[in-house]
């Protein structure tokens, strides 16, 4: 029973303290938590050793009922042993507490059904969380990574580069770029990453990431890398000059075939204008035959005298073809 309750008791129940005193503290809480205080109470005067600090709930006066914070001791009151108890209203803190689990349910909700990959990593380096995609994207599930080392998706001429992001974004670094990865397959494929620091009010306590898959667009360029740099090596050793100029007729490049047949140096033609090569009783047909090319119109291959450094001119057959990006004419 109530022996005595302060004035912040009698506000927090809502009752005064002629209610209170002489009635059983049971009667102020919900049945389900009644039924464990009572335990806790039979047992504590028992003997036993049990905790002191709970989470409980109370009941005002119109049905209400309240989150508590519960501190239980023993002490003499009287001549007799009473039981003190220490209720803190804790409704706030729950509410605070919801809210945070019910964004973090949004959050999480948001995150597995995001059409890019999200990775967690600790500041113990280890995985925290990845979602669908990003399992989808490396071949592991989550049960599979979680725990262990980030390495384990980095190529391993990459781990170095990795690791140096990872504890960059732990200092308090955001991070992007390109990066290659490791997939449970043992292929490697690419992506575009964003990392940045998550923050618990000023420690840094983990990094996460967002990663866009770009493996078919790498592997297009290294497709197109590889064939330029083939049609680079056919120029280079071609017999043939291979030329290109501007539609303004400035030379913009010439292949090591020229040097060979006219003696000049590449860079001495280089931004010079072509008409000044060719010989002038040719330079009317030459100008007519590379405007209809431009234009479109197929030409049989024709000759023309090209100069040479010692001033003479030698006899080429001579050919033009529009290069075009876009639709646009370049060269």
């Amino acid at each position: 029973m109530f022996v005595f309750v302060n004035d912040q008791f009698c506000r927090m129940s809502d009752h005064s303290q002629e209610e209170l005193i002489g009635r059983s503290p049971w009667d102020l809480v919900p049945p389900e938590i009644s039924t464990r205080l009572k335990d806790w109470y039979k047992r504590r005067h028992m003997g036993e050793s049990l905790p002191t600090h709970y989470e409980a709930a109370g009941v005002r006066k119109d049905g209400t009922v309240v989150p508590l914070e519960l501190s239980i001791v023993t002490m003499p009151w009287q001549g007799k042993i009473a039981t003190v108890l220490y209720l803190r209203d804790i409704t706030e803190r729950k509410r605070a507490e919801e809210a945070l689990r019910e964004g973090e349910e949004r959050f999480r909700g948001i995150i597995e059904n995001a059409p890019f990959g999200y990775y967690r990593v600790g500041k113990d380096e280890l995985w925290q969380y990845v979602n669908p995609v990003w399992e989808r994207m490396h071949g592991f599930s989550l049960e599979e990574v979680v725990g262990k080392s980030f390495e384990i998706t980095q190529t391993e001429d990459a781990v170095g580069k990795a690791r140096e992001n990872v504890q960059r974004s732990l200092a308090g670094e955001t991070i992007t770029g390109e990066f290659s990865r490791l997939t449970r397959n043992g292929s490697i494929e690419y992506h575009s990453f964003n990392i940045q620091p998550v923050k618990h009010g000023n420690e840094i306590v983990a990094i996460e990431g967002f990663i866009n898959d770009i493996t078919e667009r790498k592997r297009a360029e290294e497709a197109l890398k590889e064939s330029e740099n083939r049609y680079r090596n056919l120029i280079e050793s071609a017999l043939d000059i291979i030329y290109t100029f501007s539609p303004d007729g400035i030379i913009t490049s010439l292949n090591p075939a020229f040097e060979t047949i006219t003696g000049w140096k590449i860079k001495d033609w280089i931004g010079k204008s072509f008409t000044d090569l060719i010989h002038p009783e040719e330079l009317s047909p030459a100008m007519k035959l590379i405007q209809e090319s431009i234009a479109g119109k197929e030409h049989p291959r024709n000759e023309f005298r090209l100069l040479t450094k010692t001033g003479d001119y030698v006899p080429l057959d001579f050919n033009a073809n529009p290069l075009l990006k876009d639709g646009k004419l370049i060269g």
